[in-house]
């Protein structure tokens, strides 16, 4: 039922206002009129009392007015009121019995328009649910950032529920404490001072209840409503969340706006659906935070790999500030050592070489000697209306000068320092404002004492003596230059030939004739005895799965299920005459030759289906001569035809008995065919045969590759030859691997 009612029509002079007004449903004059069903005269000043203020601006020269209660008979209520002004009072009685007829068809009609309107609200609601569903769908798939999606959740609840605030509470990791994740203001609505979050008050009991809480007309008294006193409270709605029957927090909303500035159920089942879609959607943004957490260690331990990866001081200078990219955002990146009493830039990421004369490379190195000899980190930014935000004022001007000259609007800069006291800075640069969360600057700080750690231990080995080291190689170089020079070119080539047959690896291939055959065939039967009666396709036609190839003669299938029909329906006529007389003993032996029937109606219905021949899966026809077959004879199980999957092929590879050991299911081959003599198509090994075949005096072992042929350019049935990869082997190995196999062959009986 309606909660107001609302004027639709309105007709003569001066009542016009009256048009899309509306009244509380239950107003005492209207709660009379719908519960005694009478008609209602009223004068002048009863129609204009303050208690009838709805109607009291009626026209100027009404006397009276006539309300009467639109009823149709047997009717539960009035389906509406209508209201007849008069300029002469009436008498009741007379315009009553004028009207009867009236009030009785107009209360049909407006009941069958009032019907057929709430239908079509209900579709109307129906796709604006599906709408919103849809546009919820879309708006929670646009992102998977956390601080985005949160926001997202709020301000879509806010703009479908129609609430003023809204606010998303989530519980933390361990499931101890609630934490706000993020509010949200509808921006429909003007509001003099949002509070920062709602719900607060609530948030406990509805965690601990796991219920909805629906509540509307809050007193101003209640604890809710008085909880922010510079934003009362009228209405709440708020809903858990739940993932796995496991609490992760819930949705708030405040203060219903609208017509009617109530939560309804439509609203609470709404935000109960837009619940379960968030709650998906933050588990997928939860598990990319860990896993970008994850890729972010990874990244960090790649960079720390690479820093300490060598002692050379300039080589570990240009790891630090180009491969600190894959964990920080930056434009430009530089360090500067201390070396010698002296601060000096080291590197700078983007350049491979370092060239102290540029102005930009001199401005940087002053600027990072600047923090180094401040003693403090310096984090400065600039903000899009030029202001410049430090920790002081001197650090305010120099930066501000510094931005306008070399384009920056960030500046990061951190000293490196160990026990041994400080040792350089490393400074980060951006044309944007550098933001780190907290786990960006943990990352970052472990990578700063990483960072200090390889530079130190770079400075400490250049400092090492080598004499050691390198006094036996300057003996020996001294030797070598003392033999004859034609010496020394023998023994270079000589020892450059034993290198390069030992050393050098060349890649070993397996080769052998190769034939094509399908990967997968198909045999399509006859599921039915029958006479082939078409054939829809021929030898080489790609068919599609299910597609009909051919068909058998149907006659007989088709007489037998009309008999099994005709039937079962001579069986129904029975079963209803035995019913009519109330036969029970023959309604029951009906019923069950109905249900015979019917078992013969579907098995007839099935052996016609089976008298289409289709193909089991998609390929191409195989069979030579297909359409020869119209009018042979097939029995049930009989092969029609073959259908051979040739987006996959597998290539037969006679590999000798001697090379069959080298072969392993995953190496690489390569297909030289003979109609494509200038194409190589490629493969893998899938399977190698079981047993050694031979023709004439040749053995050989059967391998099979894998080819695609999703181009359809290859054939069944084309032979080639192939190449087996199987692996790297050194070039004195590949010249000798035979004839050392031969000659071990030829040796072995001999040996003890």
């Amino acid at each position: 039922m309606q909660p107001v009612l609302v004027c639709t029509g309105t007709a003569g002079d001066g009542v016009r206002g009256f048009s899309r007004r509306t009244v509380a449903r239950d107003d005492p004059f209207a709660r009379d009129l719908f519960r005694d069903k009478r008609p209602v005269l009223l004068d002048r000043t009863e129609f204009a009392a303050r208690a009838r203020a709805w109607i009291a601006d009626a026209p100027p020269d009404a006397a009276a007015c006539l309300a009467v209660a639109l009823a149709g008979e047997g009717a539960p209520a009035p389906a509406g009121l209508l209201f007849l002004f008069f300029a002469a009072k009436p008498k009741t009685d007379a315009v009553a019995d004028r009207l009867q007829s009236l009030v009785k068809q107009a209360a049909a009609a407006l009941e069958r328009a009032l019907r057929a309107e709430r239908r079509s609200a209900g579709m109307r609601q129906a796709i604006e649910r599906l709408t919103a569903l849809y546009d919820l769908s879309k708006a929670f798939g646009s992102t998977i950032e956390w601080a985005d999606l949160t926001g997202i959740v709020v301000r879509k609840a806010v703009d479908f529920a129609g609430a003023e605030t809204g606010s998303l509470w989530l519980l933390d990791r361990a499931g101890e404490s609630v934490e706000l994740a993020a509010s949200a203001i509808n921006e429909s609505y003007e509001i003099a001072d949002p509070p920062e979050s709602v719900g607060a008050s609530v948030i406990g009991d509805l965690l601990a209840d796991r219920a909805v809480l629906r509540r509307n007309r809050i007193p101003s008294d209640d604890p809710v409503a008085a909880a922010d006193p510079a934003y009362p409270v009228r209405s709440l709605l708020a809903v858990p969340l739940e993932e796995d029957e496991a609490l992760i927090g819930a949705l708030v909303l405040a203060n219903k706006r609208g017509r009617v500035p109530e939560f309804t159920g439509e609203d609470q089942e709404l935000l109960e659906d837009l619940a379960r879609q968030a709650v998906r959607a933050l588990r997928n943004a939860r598990q990319y935070e860990a896993e970008k957490k994850v890729a972010e260690l990874d990244a960090l331990l790649a960079v720390s790999r690479e820093i300490t990866a060598t002692l050379d001081l300039d080589k570990v200078m240009q790891t630090i500030v180009n491969a600190t990219a894959a964990l920080v955002q930056y434009d430009l990146c530089a360090i500067s050592i201390l070396d010698r009493g002296r601060l000096r830039v080291g590197a700078v990421s983007g350049m491979a070489e370092l060239d102290r004369k540029n102005p930009e490379v001199k401005r940087t190195e002053d600027l990072l000697q600047w923090v180094f000899f401040s003693g403090a980190d310096v984090n400065v930014t600039q903000g899009e209306d030029g202001s410049v935000s430090a920790d002081r004022p001197e650090t305010e001007e120099k930066f501000r000068a510094y931005f306008q000259e070399s384009g920056s609007k960030a500046f990061f800069g951190v000293i490196l320092k160990d026990d041994e006291g400080k040792l350089g800075v490393l400074g980060f640069e951006s044309h944007e404002p550098i933001v780190y969360d907290a786990e960006t600057r943990d990352l970052l700080q472990i990578l700063v004492n990483q960072a200090t750690v390889a530079v130190r231990n770079a400075q400490l080995y250049q400092q090492v003596p080598l004499a050691g080291f390198l006094k036996p190689m300057m003996e020996k170089r001294r030797r070598l230059v003392e033999m004859p020079k034609r010496r020394r070119i023998a023994w270079a080539i000589g020892l450059g030939v034993v290198l390069l047959l030992a050393l050098v690896p060349w890649r070993l291939r397996i080769s052998g004739p190769a034939r094509v055959v399908p990967g997968r065939r198909s045999a399509v039967t006859a599921g039915v005895d029958g006479v082939v009666r078409t054939v829809r396709h021929r030898e080489g036609d790609v068919v599609a799965a299910g597609e009909v190839l051919g068909t058998l003669n149907d006659e007989a299938h088709q007489a037998a299920l009309a008999e099994a029909r005709a039937a079962r329906q001579i069986a129904a006529g029975e079963l209803a005459r035995a019913r009519a007389a109330g036969n029970a003993a023959t309604s029951f032996q009906a019923e069950s030759r109905i249900r015979e029937l019917d078992a013969r109606v579907a098995m007839e219905e099935e052996q016609l289906a089976d008298t289409e021949l289709k193909a089991p899966t998609a390929g191409v026809i195989i069979t030579p001569r297909l359409e020869e077959r119209v009018g042979q004879n097939l029995e049930r199980g009989a092969e029609f035809c073959v259908v051979a999957d040739v987006a996959t092929l597998t290539a037969e590879i006679a590999v000798a008995e001697e090379d069959s050991s080298l072969i392993l299911p995953g190496q690489a081959v390569a297909i030289k065919l003979n109609p494509y003599p200038t194409r190589t198509f490629p493969g893998v090994v899938s399977r190698i045969g079981a047993r050694v075949r031979q023709e004439e005096k040749e053995r050989f072992v059967i391998v099979e590759a894998r080819l695609d042929n999703r181009q359809a350019s290859i054939k069944t049935g084309t032979v080639g030859s192939g190449k087996i990869r199987a692996g790297s082997r050194s070039i004195a190995t590949l010249v000798l691997r035979k004839p050392a196999r031969w000659f071990y062959a030829k040796i072995w009986p001999l040996l003890p």
